[in-house]
């Protein structure tokens, strides 16, 4: 019995590591600090519980969780040891990047829900308060904080909005969202607005008449029924992640416009059976877009296009902006267009149209099935001539395809189509 009982008790401190794996507490912001400052952030957070204390096992596994985050590979009982030789340097250094650094507010939210995790008395709280007062944070700051360290260990929605209600100045705009996601139900609005963050939410909190103009905007695990175009306007990031887009009220309208986006993230998401819209993203302005694990299925779109016009379906630009576009893992399936402009018809002297997007973009591992493009050439619905595969293309020629797999669609880009002759090859004018 003591050999097994010695195999199980192995078993379960290798779960208990694994812990910290599974659930990483993983925090943009701490994870692109420099390995100086994450060394330094770790080791400080070390002495709250070491200070007149022995870590308690949830502390411990509390701080993996954030190493883990941070990808930080070396084990916490070096940083324990090393917590001992701190210099007057390191926290010199420390306290100075804090005092410009929105991470203090991180900082403090770790160190509280430490302190409440363990066998704290007031020494520890006046450490923690003292090394807080330094780093620049002041008593309204700290009481938000704390508000919100406790919604974080009770895992309350509630909680976390009281806390919003009396956010200090120091702390305004910050994203917690890394340490909310979990269990908020619910849409966060900074009192500043430069970050909102929406999870486990029907559509009801968006408004499509408004334009969202935040830093930050986060769309976690919802459904969105979409009545008119949602729009966006100079946000520096904006995310969609494991949303669904279900049929749309509201037809001949571009899904979601984004204006001046310097990063735009689809991860996860599905978009199906919408009908008579012009495409799903709109961008002007944009720097970044980045489409993975989705799926784009059972959906027609309309376009206002004539002549040598591209076309861009799933995701159109307009201009002629450079812009980084990368699809990765993602299905297309049974999708269809149609262009209400009469005699539109690609020619051997016009460029075919891209149907998917209309800009040179980076496409991996994704699969195209049942994609189908019609020119319209008179008055009646029979009127609509499906265009051969030579007259339409997925992508622009000058787009990557990585391992793709197209069945029943047009070809992947320009190489197989009529226009893509000798003379054509160096020709960059309109297509990317």
């Amino acid at each position: 019995m003591s050999e097994i009982n010695d195999k199980i008790l192995k078993m379960r401190l290798k779960i208990k590591d694994m812990k910290a794996q599974v659930y990483p507490i993983v925090n943009p912001e701490l994870l692109g600090l420099d390995e100086y400052i994450k060394s330094l952030y770790i080791k400080l957070l070390c002495t709250i519980i070491l200070y007149e204390n022995d870590p308690l096992e949830m502390q411990v596994l509390y701080l993996k969780r954030i190493m883990q985050g941070m990808d930080i590979e070396d084990p916490i009982e070096e940083y324990m040891k090393k917590a001992l030789e701190l210099s007057e340097v390191d926290i010199e250094d420390f306290i100075l990047f804090m005092k410009k650094d929105i991470v203090k507010c991180y900082f403090a939210v770790d160190g509280i829900i430490l302190l409440v995790m363990g066998n704290h008395d007031y020494r520890n709280i006046e450490y923690l308060a003292e090394l807080l007062e330094v780093c620049g944070l002041d008593k309204n700051d700290l009481n938000s904080l704390s508000l919100i360290a406790i919604s974080i260990l009770q895992q309350k929605s509630d909680c976390y909005e009281k806390a919003q209600k009396c956010i200090g100045h120091n702390v305004m705009g910050t994203d917690f969202s890394p340490y909310i996601k979990s269990f908020f139900d619910s849409g966060i609005v900074s009192d500043n607005e430069k970050y909102i963050y929406y999870r486990n939410m029907t559509n009801k909190g968006l408004n499509p008449k408004r334009i969202y103009e935040s830093n930050k905007i986060i769309f976690e695990n919802m459904e969105i029924c979409l009545e008119d175009s949602l729009s966006f306007n100079k946000c520096e990031e904006l995310n969609f992640v494991n949303c669904k887009f279900v049929k749309n009220v509201k037809e001949d309208i571009s899904c979601i416009i984004v204006n001046g986006c310097k990063n735009l993230r689809i991860e996860k998401c599905s978009f199906t059976n919408l009908n008579n819209i012009h495409d799903i993203f709109k961008l002007e302005n944009c720097e970044e877009v980045f489409f993975q694990d989705s799926l784009v299925q059972n959906c027609n779109f309309i376009k206002d296009v004539c002549g040598n016009e591209k076309i861009g379906l799933i995701i159109q630009i307009d201009g002629n902006e450079k812009i980084k576009i990368s699809i990765i893992n993602s299905k297309f399936q049974n999708l269809t267009g149609s262009s209400k402009v009469k005699y539109y018809r690609p020619s051997f002297y016009a460029r075919p149209g891209s149907i998917i997007t209309n800009k040179k973009s980076y496409v991996s591992n994704c699969e195209f099935d049942n994609i189908e493009y019609y020119a319209y050439l008179g008055t009646r619905q029979q009127d609509y001539l499906k265009l051969e595969k030579g007259r339409m293309r997925l992508f622009t020629r000058k787009t990557e395809n990585i391992d793709n797999k197209i069945n029943n669609s047009p070809e992947f880009n320009s190489k197989d189509c009529y226009h893509a002759k000798d003379d054509w090859e160096d020709d960059d004018r309109g297509d990317d």
